[in-house]
């Protein structure tokens, strides 16, 4: 295999609680502060996310969440995703405050 191949970006897939944490992580800063601080936010969250299809394993091992879990942090939030062979799931963006011991009954 040549190192272009080993170098293939993976797909990128959002779960359905991924997506739903970043519309209430818009709509929260929006109520806060205004829309556009707002975009700017989830903005460099999703920028985060696209990284990790050129350097999944770039995130810290989260195993003691549930096997295979990493995370990577954006600004205040917390990106937890596992690494597929053709892709990398993004789970939860949650702030970087929540306990997680929600988390690791959810992906258990």
């Amino acid at each position: 295999m040549s190192q272009r191949e080993e170098k293939k970006k993976l797909a990128l897939e959002y779960s359905p609680n991924a997506e739903r944490n970043l519309v209430e992580i818009e709509n929260y800063i929006t109520d806060k502060a205004d829309a556009k601080t707002a975009d700017g936010v989830v903005d460099k969250v999703l920028d985060r996310c696209d990284q990790l299809t050129d350097m999944p394993r770039s995130g810290k091992v989260r195993d003691e969440i549930a096997d295979g879990v990493r995370s990577v942090t954006s600004g205040n939030f917390v990106i937890y995703y596992r690494i597929r062979s053709d892709k990398v799931e993004i789970l939860r963006v949650w702030h970087g405050s929540r306990d997680i011991a929600a988390l690791r009954t959810e992906l258990s």
